[in-house]
């Protein structure tokens, strides 16, 4: 009979240490599924199909709209496993502090998790397609997945390419929005706000991009990524980073030359002295910190920008 109290005790033990292990990864998955990054993306979406697009006459409905925003969650959850999957070896010394696949988490079970979001996210596009009646809307969702798989696994370490194709997919959060009017020939819904919006994140991102390369810069150079920073140097990365801050500038100019709500306005100013600071912040920096910082200023103006469409 005592053996009995002690073997519950084992019991319990065992359990409470499954249920902690269960929770840390799920900590884990909920880290390199960049919760922030979903947040946004899905914001995005949400304005872009309430504010730049004519809602009433769309052939997209709530329902199917916010689907669309799940859909898009589940692409980018993916692109960012699969992204951590093939970068574990390079996060190790880019991001020690932040090295989890192949760390704390194994490769192999982020692969299986990789799949299985994929297989979610077919399923979501099969129901979105039957319910618009649109079956030519399923090619997209596979264009998405290979061509995030072919980033990761072939592209990222191509010099500008790289940073081109993650500047596309982004400025395609916007589009995959429209696509349903596009094949319908309902574009006519679409404000003209939408394509220089669509514009505005493609610059960002790029300028963004390239600024993430310099910052990680010694891990790429150890792991022979041949970025564009790694092939033509760090000065050349900086040069083509202030185009791309100069290009950002132009558009938030046209922008608030074209603006008359006098709050947009005064957010396009605050925005432009932003840009502004993250490429003198990028320019002086001496370190990968203050390379950070000056990248996490830009994703301001990214946020800030996406908020001035609701005024």
């Amino acid at each position: 009979m005592e053996a009995l109290p002690a073997a519950w005790e084992f019991t319990a033990l065992i359990i409470k240490r499954v249920s902690c292990r269960i929770r840390f990864m799920i900590k884990q998955f909920i880290h390199i599924s960049r919760w922030p990054n979903l947040l946004i993306v899905a914001g995005v979406q949400i304005i872009v199909y309430h504010r730049l697009i004519d809602a009433e006459h769309s052939i997209l409905s709530s329902r199917e709209a916010y689907g669309l925003v799940l859909l898009t969650l589940i692409i980018s959850v993916a692109g960012y496993f699969i992204n951590d999957y093939y970068d574990s070896e390079i996060d190790r010394v880019n991001k020690p502090d932040q090295w989890i696949v192949g760390n704390t988490l194994s490769a192999s079970l982020v692969l299986k998790a990789y799949k299985s979001i994929i297989v979610m996210g077919a399923l979501l596009a099969i129901w979105i397609a039957l319910r618009l009646n649109l079956l030519l809307y399923l090619p997209v969702y596979l264009l998405a997945v290979v061509g995030l798989q072919v980033y990761s696994s072939r592209l990222k370490c191509r010099p500008i390419i790289g940073n081109l194709w993650v500047a596309m997919f982004c400025a395609s959060v916007i589009f995959i929005m429209a696509v349903p009017d596009l094949i319908k020939n309902t574009d006519n819904v679409l404000k003209s706000q939408f394509w220089f919006y669509m514009s505005f994140a493609f610059v960002i991102t790029f300028y963004r991009e390239v600024v993430k390369d310099v910052e990680d810069l010694e891990g790429d150079q150890h792991y022979h990524c041949r970025t564009f920073v790694v092939q033509y140097g760090k000065k050349a990365g900086m040069i083509v980073a202030m185009i791309g801050a100069l290009v950002l500038l132009i558009m938030l100019y046209v922008w608030e030359s074209r603006e008359s709500n006098s709050t947009v306005k005064l957010g396009l100013y605050i925005l432009q002295g932003a840009v502004l600071a993250s490429a003198v912040m990028f320019w002086w920096a001496k370190n990968k910190e203050e390379i950070h910082r000056a990248s996490t200023v830009i994703k301001f103006v990214m946020v800030g920008g996406t908020l001035l469409l609701l005024s």
